[in-house]
């Protein structure tokens, strides 16, 4: 099947960027489809005025999404690999005594209403979780990790990451138990202005929709998809595959398998995947075996001398459902420097194409030794 085609078939599977599957007959298993890990290389060629205009080309790959068909490209040199870390100290210190620090948290922050959360806000351990001042849906929350006003890539605990994943889980079954419709839990978190963050002070963004958003309904829907061609999770299968091949599997945590991407959304891009359906349904056990991976992958992020990184995690619908797997997604974003370099591009904001500087098997090459 020639490359162009790809692009043919997704019209004719009437979803946005779905590719339509191969099916494999198997007298045991009937029809299958195929996780197939697509990539084509490409190269740019032109006359290159730092070399007295010799002819110069550069290779670059484009990759299809195995479950969603969304491509992404592999581009050596892009930049972000060479940005240093900044000494940040008297920007930390110009921000001290935000509201989510510990002398303002229960002074400044807002509380919930009674119907939802009784106490005003949720606590576990050192985490605090309380209303979005600035909600981006009807069920928007923050949790602090702590009182601390600022922690170093480097310096995050497990327990701190769990604690605030627990607050979140509780918020996502108290939402869930007053408003069945809303089912659609993800936990976020932008680290540093380059990922969006408004403060130095470290915290999670849970968001739970009666509406999904746009990815999170295409992960959800194409896994539901594969679920009723198959039989069997997507997820499950793309792990077996990724542990057999070996070339982007990293390890585990507990009952928390990790992986880089075949065609990933960002750079240095991680992924953990859990064996539940939905976030609520996370034991103390798998949030524990999560939190320590999401550590490890900040371990290895510190020692790439990466400062900025944006995360999600993505449940299964609340409440129902077998097709899929809770998960989470680690991306690292461009250095907070004083003049940091945007890599939020027009290539990923109005074309919706991800561009990354480094192939997702030598960050699994890298990031092993972590595990």
């Amino acid at each position: 099947m020639g490359w162009g085609n790809i692009w043919k078939e997704d019209k004719e599977y009437g979803t946005k960027n779905v590719k339509k599957q191969n099916f494999k007959k198997s007298s045991q298993e009937g029809f299958k489809t195929a996780i197939e890990f697509k990539k084509k290389e490409f190269q740019s060629s032109f006359y290159d005025p730092t070399n007295d205009f010799s002819e110069r080309s550069l290779s670059f790959e484009i990759r299809v999404d195995p479950l969603t068909g969304e491509t992404s490209r592999v581009v050596p040199e892009t930049g972000i690999e060479f940005q240093g870390r900044e000494d940040l100290s008297d920007l930390i210190k110009e921000s001290e005594g935000c509201f989510f620090c510990s002398e303002n948290v229960e002074r400044l922050t807002p509380k919930f209403k009674e119907d939802l959360i009784e106490e005003g806000r949720i606590e576990v351990g050192d985490a605090v979780l309380f209303p979005n001042l600035f909600p981006y849906g009807k069920y928007s929350a923050v949790c602090t990790f702590s009182g601390e006003h600022f922690i170093p890539v480097g310096k995050f605990t497990p327990k701190l990451m769990k604690d605030a994943l627990i607050a979140c889980r509780v918020y996502a079954e108290r939402v869930h138990a007053i408003d069945e419709e809303a089912k659609y839990c993800t936990v976020n978190w932008n680290y540093l202005s380059p990922a969006g963050s408004s403060l130095m002070h470290p915290h999670l963004q849970p968001l739970i929709e009666v509406c999904p958003t746009s990815h999170h309904k295409t992960m959800i829907e194409c896994s539901r998809r594969y679920y009723d061609e198959n039989g069997s999770i997507y997820w499950e299968d793309l792990l077996n595959k990724e542990e057999k091949l070996n070339d982007r599997y990293i390890g585990r945590t507990g009952s928390v398998r990790w992986i880089t991407p075949f065609s990933p959304k960002g750079h240095y891009e991680v992924r953990g995947i859990t064996a539940s359906y939905d976030y609520i349904s996370l034991s103390g056990e798998e949030i524990n075996d999560l939190a320590e991976g999401i550590i490890k992958v900040l371990q290895f992020y510190d020692s790439e001398e990466r400062n900025s990184f944006n995360l999600s995690i993505y449940s299964g619908e609340l409440g129902g459902g077998e097709h899929f797997l809770t998960n989470v997604r680690l991306i690292a974003r461009s250095n907070m420097q004083k003049y940091y370099m945007n890599d939020a591009s027009y290539l990923k904001m109005l074309l919706d194409e991800t561009v990354v500087s480094t192939s997702p098997e030598e960050i699994s090459l890298r990031i092993k030794k972590f595990f």
